[in-house]
């Protein structure tokens, strides 16, 4: 019966996302998969007589079809246990299947490294001096799909996917942070047995994964490049100055008071500080403006300590990041080419999390 059930819904939403009889394709804009994901985290995540309703309603409101192709990948509330990607055991995957290629775009030989307790995936391909890209939040070597081809026909290229992102398996018994992605670049490195020392390319959180290893291998490395990073003042002292006199904690972490302060768009200001290098975005106020109201609360370290639903909005939304990825990418971290947004890119990223379970690294990253 749910078969059934699950069965008709989805002709009704073929129907209504492509037009019929009557009705026009009613989807426009990417906020939509936000719509759809803020609905699904409210308790139903089953298509239904709601969820229907709730895409009537939206299309009210959503007149411009320009955005109608890519619906049935923003839909991704169906993505429920029961309809996640299984191996040929059965058992339920917590990333994306080791041979999928979306489309011919990722055509490049799964690898796997498991000395970290894991399925670490990355990518080796060419020959030559070794270059190491790293992806950051919450991406994955899908990033660097049109770098690898012209690389790797000079250079042996690698590519790994950080533990809970792209190919990659979602442990529930380890800590996602800094110190746990950086143990595993550690180990999957030395597995490599490279002879020569790396160019390593960093973006994002990546960059910072990439420059805890550096610091600790120095003569590993022969250059560093990076890219879509947060840029740091070059002391010490200037960057004690930039977080308000605020100083790091005994385990280097900056308290949220200090990160407040060195960030312009949180003090309500127009974008010129009196630090013009000081970053700018919507992503970090959106991030503290949706963190739970209780004080006292702390983010589990652990997913297997995860005990309870999602609180506050950024907890609901990073958790249900299969839903709401083209919404947190586009709008809230400002990608600024959105051209490459289609069903292939779509599918992509948001497939590397099919539930809750394999959202944890997207929520606690790094």
């Amino acid at each position: 019966m749910k078969k059934i059930t699950l069965l008709i819904s989805s002709i009704i939403l073929f129907f209504f996302i492509n037009g019929c009889a009557g009705y026009e394709p009613i989807f426009s804009s990417t906020n939509l998969q936000f719509e759809i994901a803020d609905y699904s985290i409210k308790g139903d995540k089953t298509l239904g007589g709601k969820i229907y309703s709730k895409l009537h309603d939206i299309s009210k409101n959503n007149k411009n079809n320009q955005d109608a192709k890519n619906i049935e990948l923003f839909i991704n509330v169906t993505k429920t246990k029961d309809s996640t990607s299984k191996d040929t055991s059965g058992k339920i995957l917590d990333c994306i299947p080791a041979e999928e290629t979306f489309d011919g775009t990722w055509p490049f030989k799964p690898c796997f490294y498991h000395g970290n307790g894991f399925a670490q995936h990355y990518i080796d391909e060419g020959e030559g001096d070794p270059i190491l890209l790293l992806h950051g939040e919450p991406m994955w070597g899908y990033l660097y799909r049109n770098f690898i081809p012209a690389l790797s026909k000079n250079y042996r290229v690698i590519v790994p996917d950080h533990m809970g992102f792209g190919k990659s398996e979602t442990p529930q018994d380890k800590e996602y942070c800094l110190r746990t992605h950086t143990i595993n670049l550690i180990g999957l490195f030395d597995s490599l047995n490279l002879e020569k020392p790396i160019t390593l390319f960093i973006q994002d959180w990546g960059t910072l994964i990439g420059l805890q290893f550096a610091l600790r291998y120095p003569a590993k490395i022969a250059r560093i490049m990076s890219a879509s990073t947060i840029p740091m003042p070059s002391t010490y002292e200037e960057k004690i100055s930039r977080f308000g006199g605020v100083e790091p904690d005994s385990y280097g972490r900056m308290p949220l008071s200090g990160m407040v302060a060195g960030r312009v768009e949180l003090q309500g200001k127009s974008g010129t500080g009196s630090d013009p290098s000081a970053p700018t975005s919507t992503w970090f106020p959106w991030v503290l403006g949706g963190l739970p109201e209780d004080p006292d609360y702390v983010c589990p370290s652990l997913a297997s300590e995860r005990k309870s639903p999602p609180k506050g909005r950024t907890e609901s939304v990073l958790l249900n990041i299969g839903s709401s990825f083209v919404h947190v990418v586009s709008h809230l971290m400002g990608m600024e080419n959105k051209s490459v947004i289609n069903e292939t890119w779509t599918k992509a990223y948001s497939s590397a999390f099919p539930n809750m379970e394999s959202s944890i690294g997207a929520m606690n990253f790094p």
